[in-house]
């Protein structure tokens, strides 16, 4: 019975940890599609500076 108990327990402990591991995984996929997504809004802020920054010289 004792034997039933602790083996009851591990398997806990075990679903316990596979969540976590399983949400800390999902919370780190969104961090990285967030950076992504930033990273990628940044690029084309930049892409959309660099032209205008040539016509001002252009200009000049």
């Amino acid at each position: 019975m004792n034997h039933h108990d602790d083996f009851f327990l591990l398997d806990l402990e075990v679903k316990v940890l596979l969540v976590l591991e399983l949400e800390l995984n999902l919370e780190l996929e969104l961090e990285l599609d967030l950076v992504l997504t930033l990273n990628f809004q940044l690029n084309l802020e930049l892409k959309l500076e660099v032209p205008l920054n040539m016509d001002l010289k252009v200009h000049l």
